[in-house]
């Protein structure tokens, strides 16, 4: 058994634990970190035959954020901004490091969990294995991210940094054809951006010698703010093609 397995089967017998320890008059144990990495250290030790559902994909965090609404688990619990729920706001409280702390954190806070579904008339749903392992891959992830972009000075940004020179940027605003079309690209983000640049930034440092300009440098939040244009995010308006982006369609037609 591995630590999501556990996670998920408190998750799924938290209930009917509970009634149990009620009527044999047992309160609810409270656990930390290392009770619980212990117990699962104690219940791997036991042996028995592997389970199917032991053997888990790679997790992913954007079917876990998927999970984490379609298994209203955002009902309770905000993520983002400055909103307040029942349950904490998982951008703001302070999240357990290890997959033992965060079944630890489950098994706690269970019965109240539990009881307050039930006050709000929130099903509770079933939970596999794979998608326990999705959802803690989400939730692991949010400490990472960065708080959103502004769309309109991203835009401005991506003009000032002569971005348009080689690309374009949104369907319908012209641009360069040296680099990709930004504008098809799916699932756009700040780790995707960052991987193209690493990949291709040799051949972008000698196209912007040949236009004469150095590597530009961004602060901040201008990278965010990029992404969030380029993401669709409303801008100002932007008409016609640029004249950075003529000049330089000059010179490859010469």
């Amino acid at each position: 058994i591995n630590p999501i397995v556990w996670a998920q089967r408190m998750w799924q017998h938290a209930p009917r634990m509970e009634a149990a320890m009620h009527r044999q008059g047992i309160a609810w144990p409270q656990l930390n970190a290392r009770d619980m990495a212990n117990l699962v250290a104690y219940a791997q030790s036991l042996g028995g035959r592997v389970q199917p559902e032991h053997h888990l994909d790679l997790a992913s965090s954007s079917r876990g954020e998927r999970l984490f609404t379609a298994k209203r688990c955002s009902a309770c619990h905000p993520v983002g901004g400055s909103r307040r729920g029942v349950g904490p706001n998982f951008l703001t409280v302070r999240f357990p490091r290890t997959l033992a702390g965060m079944a630890t954190l489950m098994w706690n806070h269970s019965p109240q969990m539990v009881a307050m579904m039930e006050r709000r008339h929130i099903p509770k749903e079933e939970i596999t294995p794979q998608e326990m392992a999705d959802i803690l891959s989400y939730l692991f992830a949010l400490r990472y991210r960065d708080p959103p972009g502004d769309p309109i000075r991203g835009e401005q940004t991506f003009e000032a940094r002569r971005c348009p020179l080689c690309h374009v940027a949104r369907e319908g605003v012209e641009g360069g054809e040296v680099g990709p079309d930004l504008s098809r690209l799916e699932e756009l983000t700040i780790t995707r951006i960052t991987h193209a640049i690493w990949n291709h930034g040799p051949k972008m440092i000698y196209k912007m010698h040949d236009y004469g300009f150095p590597w530009p440098i961004l602060h901040g939040s201008e990278l965010r703010d990029i992404v969030a244009y380029l993401r669709g995010g409303e801008g100002s308006p932007v008409g016609g093609t640029t004249k950075d982006t003529k000049s330089a369609k000059g010179k490859r037609e010469r």
